[in-house]
């Protein structure tokens, strides 16, 4: 009995230590520069990291149904914006077809609130998720609330995964994105392998099998 005793503990301080591997992380993104600095101006890709996450913004533009790669990613004091053509002006805006910023993270994440800048009273914005063929697809659709220069969106409920676009949802929208406040687990490792629940079965059917063994001696 004392043998079983001990093959319960262990296995319960197992599933303790799976269960508290990993904490929850809240993250603030701030994609605003200061006066100067050497960033500003425009790029394919911009990547940022914070703590242990990761991610990389691309722009892109919706037009003809579908998202096309025919555009930069802007930086500037104010925050993030797109260029597509020569005369667009490096806001997220409608003009040119309607401007899209990609945001790819390096795990799942939640977002929970989304800063804006330039923002008037007339601008929305569209909200894109990874769709069942692996694609952006449009899923929701957000009236600004005009704040002048900056202004925030809280998200409730959350949006989760780890990719998502957001962009002009008209022609007569123009705004720029100031940051991101996201949510995720951190701790838990992005090597491939089994996930948590087919750990505690593992642990489970050894404790099974050594219980049987057990039973048999007896």
């Amino acid at each position: 009995m004392l043998r079983f005793h001990k093959l319960i503990f262990a296995a319960a301080v197992g599933l303790a230590a799976l269960s508290g591997g990993a904490r929850a992380a809240t993250v603030d993104l701030d994609f605003r520069l200061p006066a100067g600095s050497s960033e500003l101006g425009r790029a394919d890709s911009v990547s940022f990291a914070q703590g242990s996450l990761a991610l990389t913004v691309t722009a892109g533009v919706q037009a003809f149904g579908r998202i096309w790669p025919w555009a930069q990613v802007t930086r500037a004091r104010s925050g993030l914006g797109v260029r597509n053509a020569f005369m667009d002006g490096g806001q997220i805006d409608g003009r040119i077809g309607r401007d899209l910023l990609i945001f790819s993270f390096d795990r799942a994440v939640r977002i929970e609130g989304v800063g804006f800048a330039r923002v008037d009273s007339d601008d929305d914005a569209a909200l894109f998720v990874e769709g069942g063929t692996g694609a952006l697809e449009r899923a929701a659709v957000f009236d600004l609330p005009s704040g002048g220069w900056l202004s925030t969106l809280t998200l409730d409920p959350a949006w989760f995964g780890d990719l998502f676009g957001i962009g002009a949802a008209g022609w007569n929208d123009d705004f720029r994105i100031s940051g991101l406040r996201v949510s995720f687990e951190d701790g838990i490792s992005a090597t491939p392998g089994p996930g948590p629940f087919g750990l505690i079965l593992a642990a489970l059917g050894a404790l099974a099998l050594a219980l049987r063994g057990r039973g048999a001696r007896a």
